[in-house]
């Protein structure tokens, strides 16, 4: 806090200290700019970094709830104060005597701008998040992800930190020595020996661990099978589609031996996942037969010639999977780090608009000024991937990412089979499918969006029926949600997340099917 403090308040004695310069000049034919613009113009510049520092403090410590929204449009106006001055300067250096003197002034006052604005820049950039998912960690621990062979956002074990989401924020997340958020694995003694895979559905984002759909189901399994407990191991990873969550399961089943299954397919996102897993395969493929990627050879763009998902064929791609990865990953890294990478990435206006930590702390902050009775504010914002998904008929992106997620169900159900365990495939809908009032609020804001091009139960109607001819056991929690919602009952943060209500009734549901299927 006090480094940002710092760093703005060196611009604004920057900027003092040329003011001061300015004072001692001498009057005469020189003097091309009046003293009350000089006055203004520096004056203006050193309140910005000043106001800046004092600001950033503010928002640090959250200093007497002052709203940040506000101060980032107070540094705007001042920004662009600092222009038209900056503007007027110029124009009376064109066209008065002593224009040299008065361009390096000029030229003064804006390096010290801009050198406060890209130290600024290079702290806030460490600082704050890379995205309002990000968990931040507590001091003395890393990053809570780490990359292996096919395998991104692997866990990171023995991780504590907090959510930064403005939806849930400072919630603790941490990990045990196998990298779940989880309680250690013990021996489980005589309790039955649930698995949960899932996205960060399952690893419950937005929730303590104490609240997640798993340890609800463990608390209230007496209700529902007297006699015995239950040790539902979570391995829940944010951002995992079926085929990452399948080599999950591979890797782990055995030291678990669980007697179910259960993996959480979300509507929203799983789709996605599915086709850029299959792209990442795709790229592997081609490499590992000594195509040129960058040329376009191989497997066409829609992934025709992509083998299956079976274990044997993942089998033989693991070891030159996880070559390909390290290489990559060790390339990109030294690019990255290099100053010429450093500086090709700044000049890019991707950088500016995804990556600078400037960006990432204003934008929130200015969009909250004008969000008021906005789409956003009313929390129906919508993104094209999930309108997408409802497309009716069903798109032909998502008939083919349904296709490789059915092939990844299919092989986790398979391999549960002949090591005796019984799968459960859980269906957990987006907050636009499940919520009437998000669904019609949404079209009747966005008029040109036609509302009869989207179904919300197509997609899980069909990957119902896929199930049932595949033979594979699947709970569809829509019909549940919309019913609990229409009474009243809210179930999803602002985000789209399950909130603790959300993760009890998926916890009721499933213990319910589990019972009529007589699997307790």
């Amino acid at each position: 806090m006090g480094l940002l403090v710092g760093v703005a308040a060196t611009g604004s004695i920057l900027c003092l200290a040329h003011f001061l310069n300015c004072r001692r000049q001498k009057g005469g034919e020189g003097r091309a700019v009046p003293d009350g613009v000089d006055r203004i113009t520096i004056s203006s510049t050193a309140l910005f970094c000043g106001g800046a520092s004092l600001l950033l403090g503010v928002e640090a410590i959250g200093l007497f709830g002052v709203p940040i929204s506000f101060v980032v449009l107070f540094l705007g106006v001042l920004w662009i104060l600092y222009l038209f001055f900056l503007g007027r300067c110029v124009f009376l250096a064109l066209s008065l005597p002593g224009a040299t003197k008065l361009c390096s002034r000029i030229g003064m006052l804006t390096g010290s701008l801009l050198m406060s604005l890209l130290v600024v820049e290079g702290i806030l950039d460490g600082v704050v998040p890379k995205t309002p998912y990000e968990i931040s960690p507590n001091p003395g621990h890393g990053s809570l992800y780490r990359e292996e062979v096919l395998l991104p956002n692997l866990l990171t074990p023995g991780f504590k930190g907090k959510t930064v989401h403005p939806d849930f924020p400072g919630i603790p997340v941490s990990t045990n020595s196998h990298g779940f958020r989880d309680r250690e694995w013990g021996p489980p003694g005589e309790a039955r020996r649930f698995l949960v895979l899932g996205d960060s559905f399952a690893f419950g984002l937005g929730v303590h661990e104490n609240q997640t759909f798993s340890r609800i189901m463990e608390k209230n399994w007496e209700h529902v099978a007297s006699g015995s407990t239950l040790r539902a191991y979570s391995m829940g990873v944010p951002g995992y589609s079926p085929s990452s969550e399948f080599l999950l399961l591979r890797s782990h089943f055995d030291r678990i031996e669980p007697e179910l299954v259960i993996m959480v397919f979300y509507t929203g996102n799983d789709i996605q996942g599915e086709l850029y897993f299959a792209d990442r395969l795709s790229r592997i493929d081609q490499r590992r037969r000594g195509l040129d990627i960058s040329a376009g050879e191989g497997p066409d763009t829609n992934h025709a010639s992509l083998p299956g998902l079976e274990s044997a064929w993942l089998e033989d791609y693991l070891p030159y999977a996880g070559r390909v990865s390290k290489s990559e990953r060790e390339r990109v890294k030294k690019k990255r780090e290099s100053l010429f990478g450093t500086l090709g990435s700044v000049r890019k206006e991707e950088y500016w608009t995804k990556k600078s930590g400037l960006y990432r702390f204003a934008r929130p902050r200015v969009e909250s000024l004008f969000a008021a009775g906005s789409v956003e504010a009313a929390g129906v914002a919508v993104s094209p991937i999930e309108l997408t998904v409802l497309e009716s008929p069903l798109h032909e992106d998502v008939i083919r990412g349904l296709g490789y997620n059915l092939g990844a169900i299919e092989a986790a159900r398979e391999y549960c089979r002949k090591r005796g365990a019984r799968f459960l495939l859980v269906l957990a809908p987006m907050r636009f499918q499940a919520e009437d009032v998000m669904f019609n609020e949404y079209f009747a804001r966005n008029t040109l969006v036609d509302p009869g091009r989207y179904d919300r139960g197509l997609l899980h109607q069909t990957l119902g029926s896929e199930c049932d001819e595949r033979g594979i056991v699947a709970l569809d929690l829509l019909p549940a949600i919309q019913s609990a919602t229409r009474d009243g009952g809210a179930f999803y943060h602002r985000e789209g997340h399950w909130n603790v209500s959300g993760h009890r009734l998926a916890a009721r549901e499933i213990l319910r099917y589990l019972k009529s299927l007589e699997w307790l």
